[in-house]
């Protein structure tokens, strides 16, 4: 696809056909003029109705056009006419690479994982004569409901067919397509066609990481008695807090916490003399997913 805009080095439509609409009108007059034979009269000026042109469009290159050669190159140029069909010239011409594009990846998917979304799809072969022209995949991703996508990463061709998309949000819906890219001399990159939009809905439902380090510490001479309870802080991005958990012989898992804990640390002083408690701990994200249970830890009251 060939995109033209009005920029610097490009011809401005738009104009071209205004200056060439005033200046068809002065030749009409003189024109007739001297075919009567008569003094010409001063042309009355009119206004030029300014004319609505696309700033850009796209042409597709017609498949008996494209080439192997990684050198082969196609001229473009913009013409513009007034209303009496004269023509203003060409614009300057703009030489566009005729390489053949390869064909876009099929059976693209994605899975979600705790570390983001995991995309995959069919190998592209590549053609066994390319001399001067290197390939790659190259992937995007857009937000529902948004029209424009941003690349998020590049996979040389013949090699992965791979991709982590660890920059997610949770709770969102992504679109992703990938498209081959034909890498030239001088940094020209030209695109070949995508594959269609993959819809992900990132759903949250991995719990972090049991907490680790956990430790108990049993006080009580001269005072009532207590159990301090402390581990590592969870390191897990959503992390929301803790829970403690704690149970003595004969006795099931009780949280003792009735909110969540939001710091490493908890004292337990419902306590009991005799009695050995046990402890575990968990952590929560901002989704409400729970981990594992931490490693055990006991002490006993005399």
């Amino acid at each position: 696809m060939l995109e033209c805009t009005n920029v610097v080095g490009q011809v401005d439509t738009a104009r071209l056909v205004r200056e060439n609409e005033v200046a068809a009108e002065k030749r009409e007059a003189a024109k007739a003029s001297a075919q009567k034979n008569t003094t010409p009269q001063p042309t009355e000026k009119r206004e030029s109705k300014p004319v609505v042109v696309p700033a850009n469009t796209e042409v597709t290159i017609p498949a008996d056009l494209e080439s192997d050669s990684a050198t082969a190159t196609l001229s473009f140029a913009v013409e513009t006419s007034n209303r009496s069909g004269r023509s203003a010239g060409l614009s300057n011409r703009v030489e566009v690479p005729a390489i053949k594009t390869l064909p876009a990846p099929r059976e693209v998917s994605g899975q979600i994982s705790a570390e983001g979304v995991a995309l995959s799809w069919t190998a592209v072969q590549e053609p066994a004569e390319h001399e001067g022209v290197s390939y790659l995949y190259r992937i995007y991703r857009r937000e529902k409901g948004s029209a424009a996508g941003v690349s998020i990463g590049e996979r040389p061709l013949g090699m992965e067919t791979t991709f982590l998309d660890s920059s997610i949000g949770w709770d969102e819906t992504y679109l992703y397509h990938i498209t081959v890219v034909s890498m030239l001399q001088h940094g020209v990159a030209i695109e070949g066609d995508n594959s269609p939009d993959v819809p992900i809905f990132t759903r949250d439902t991995f719990p972090p990481l049991a907490p680790v380090g956990v430790q108990a510490v049993f006080s009580g001479v001269g005072q009532k008695p207590f159990v301090d309870l402390t581990w590592a802080p969870n390191t897990d991005a959503d992390l929301a807090g803790y829970n403690v958990y704690r149970k003595s012989e004969g006795e099931t898992w009780v949280r003792l916490n009735s909110g969540t804990i939001k710091i490493p640390s908890f004292r337990d002083d419902n306590l009991a003399s005799g009695r050995k408690y046990t402890y575990a701990i968990t952590a929560l994200d901002l989704h409400g997913n729970e981990s594992q249970r931490s490693e055990e830890v006991s002490e006993t009251v005399p």
